[in-house]
């Protein structure tokens, strides 16, 4: 009905509002990544090469589940991102996506996070390229 959208539009404003980020922090966790890959430079490299190449498709599952407004497609794409990023301690990150992950099993609306996606994936790289300068 015209009452109902109007209230899950104005339920949706004032969540997306309140749950508005500037950006997320970035904050590597060199302990945890230390001991996650043996503190092998290679391999964090390696790795790092292979999170590069997958990003863009992260974001698409991303992008497919807020376009489809498919709650568990998005919390399968995630489950499956948080842990690509787990090994690199990105921990702001991954808190973020571990929030997000539990107000959609709250039954928020997909839609109040859809911002959140684009500052999850800038962060993400800002932390790649930190990662980057700190490992060669």
């Amino acid at each position: 009905s015209a009452v109902w959208h109007l209230w899950d539009t104005a339920f949706e404003n004032f969540f997306v509002g309140k749950w508005n980020i500037k950006m997320i922090k970035t904050y590597i966790n060199y302990e945890q990544l230390k001991n996650r890959t043996g503190d092998d430079k290679e391999l964090i490299y390696d790795f790092l090469e292979v999170l590069k190449s997958e990003l863009e498709n992260y974001e698409q599952n991303f992008e497919t589940a807020f376009l489809n407004n498919d709650k568990e497609a998005l919390l399968s794409a995630i489950h499956k991102f948080k842990g690509a990023i787990g090994i690199f301690g990105f921990s702001n990150i991954y808190d973020k996506l571990v929030f997000i992950e539990n107000e959609l099993k709250k039954n928020i609306s997909i839609n109040c996070f859809y911002n959140e996606k684009n500052h999850i994936f800038i962060s993400v790289k800002k932390h790649i390229d930190e990662l980057e300068k700190n490992i060669t």
